[in-house]
């Protein structure tokens, strides 16, 4: 047999079984260890749970896993500052290229100035003198070959250096891109940490609300 007993001032008759109302409301944090106390004629009353407070692991697990996404975006920063000192190297590369091309055209033209000057001293002179501008001749087109593959090869490491500054410069803008989406990111997770904690302080106060309001309750009882 059991006997009527609410929290209200209402009554019930016997054999009818206790249906205590509602006691907290629904958007109080659930602990795994509630709290109750005794209130009047031996009713446990239980009272609103407290915030749940994450195990010591997880808390450790977290505080690990923003540790090693801070050192990814420190990586990234430092990705950044290399793509763009590698982007200013290759720009100084395909300077200096060019530079080297234009003296080797300078050479060039020289060059060819010089061999149409010989041939035409070659008609006017003869003997020992005539070998000589021969010999001469020869040796600068010797020269103009050395140079025509110098020429070529300047052109493929100035193409490779082009290629290598809009690689390097494609990377330094994906790096920097990344870096920004970064700090957007945290700061989205500064203001989403910010209302998680106005949140907790929130159902804090409420839970401090309805612990009074219940040690109230079970005062009115006693006195009653």
């Amino acid at each position: 047999m059991t006997w009527a007993a609410t929290l209200d001032y209402g009554r019930k008759t016997k054999n009818e079984d206790i249906r205590p109302g509602p006691l907290r409301p629904a958007n109080i944090i659930r602990n795994k260890f509630p709290t109750y106390k005794n209130g009047s004629n031996g009713i446990v009353i239980k009272l609103a749970d407290g915030p749940e407070v994450p195990p010591l692991k997880e808390v450790v697990a977290k505080e690990t896993e923003e540790l090693l996404d801070r050192r990814q975006r420190f990586s990234v920063r430092e990705l950044a500052m290399k793509f763009e000192k590698g982007l200013n190297t290759a720009t100084l590369l395909s300077k200096e290229v060019k530079w080297r091309q234009v003296a080797l055209l300078e050479r060039d033209i020289l060059l060819k100035n010089l061999k149409s000057v010989l041939e035409s001293l070659r008609g006017q002179v003869t003997g020992k003198t005539k070998d000589e501008i021969e010999e001469s001749i020869s040796m600068v087109e010797i020269l103009a070959v050395q140079l025509s593959k110098r020429e070529a090869e300047l052109i493929q490491q100035k193409t490779e250096v082009t290629e290598l500054a809009k690689s390097l410069k494609l990377a330094s803008e994906d790096a920097k891109r990344i870096v920004e989406e970064e700090r957007v990111n945290a700061n989205t997770e500064v203001e989403s940490a910010r209302s998680a904690v106005q949140r907790v302080q929130e159902a804090l106060q409420e839970h401090e609300k309805m612990s009074k309001k219940l040690e109230g309750h079970g005062g009115t009882k006693e006195r009653s």
